[in-house]
């Protein structure tokens, strides 16, 4: 009889402890949520993690000053040759406006002259004082070169644009006035380029700076990055139909 409540405490004892831990675990399949109809109901799909937040310190991309993805692509020749268009008129008008010599050799020349003009070769020595040879045409040469890289032409394009300008200027627009310039032919492109280069690369250094001061200076290195239509513009036009309104919004 002692052995036997012995043995029945113990079973006793065994029966309490599956009990109570079969009671503290959940059973199996109990985690899983079922419709009336018994069939389990999938599980909810995990919320994305927050993105990191930018470090302060981060300079800020293209993209997150509002730039298109877009100008990012390579320009085309098409598009190489309607910016040369437009430049050149731009630079036509300029040099009519601006220089009164030009402006009345063109009105006053005959076809005639025109053609003695061009018939000659370009003469080395024309004249000019040494400002304008070695300072005023490469400057104007690197302003031809940054209006081109401003509309994301690459370093040989830019530098083809700025010998064809410079073409253009003498055998073109002057040429009614001046026999064209051999020395500016060679000098306008030879020191406009790396002047044009450096400007560019200071100035879209500065412009992926995050404080404003700084970004003021890309502007003054290169002001083309100042218009709308420039691969790296912080401009943005919105039109509304409706109201016959528009507003320019830009971050600088």
């Amino acid at each position: 009889m002692r052995i036997w409540i012995q043995k029945g405490g113990r079973a006793l004892a065994a029966a309490l402890a599956v009990a109570v831990l079969g009671a503290s675990s959940p059973p199996a399949g109990a985690d899983e949520v079922t419709d009336p109809a018994g069939v389990p109901a999938p599980a909810p799909a995990e919320e994305p993690a927050p993105a990191a937040a930018s470090s302060p310190d981060t300079e800020p991309t293209l993209a997150d000053l509002g730039v298109d993805d877009a100008v990012d692509q390579p320009p085309t020749l098409s598009q190489w040759a309607l910016d040369t268009a437009v430049i050149s008129t731009v630079t036509w008008g300029l040099t009519l406006g601006l220089n009164a010599n030009i402006r009345n050799g063109v009105v006053n020349s005959s076809s005639e002259q025109w053609g003695d003009n061009l018939n000659h070769w370009p003469e080395w020595n024309d004249d000019s004082d040494a400002v304008t040879n070695y300072v005023a045409h490469p400057l104007v040469g690197a302003g031809w070169f940054l209006a081109y890289r401003s509309r994301g032409h690459g370093l040989v394009a830019s530098s083809l644009g700025l010998m064809f300008q410079s073409f253009f200027l003498e055998y073109v627009i002057e040429s009614p006035h001046n026999i064209p310039s051999a020395h500016d032919l060679v000098f306008t492109p030879l020191l406009g380029i790396p002047i044009g280069y450096g400007l560019d690369t200071a100035s879209l250094y500065f412009l992926k700076k995050q404080d404003t001061n700084w970004r003021y200076l890309g502007y003054v290195f290169n002001p083309f990055h100042l218009l709308p239509s420039a691969k790296e513009h912080r401009w943005a036009v919105s039109l509304d139909p409706e109201r016959k309104s528009f507003a320019i919004s830009g971050r600088f």
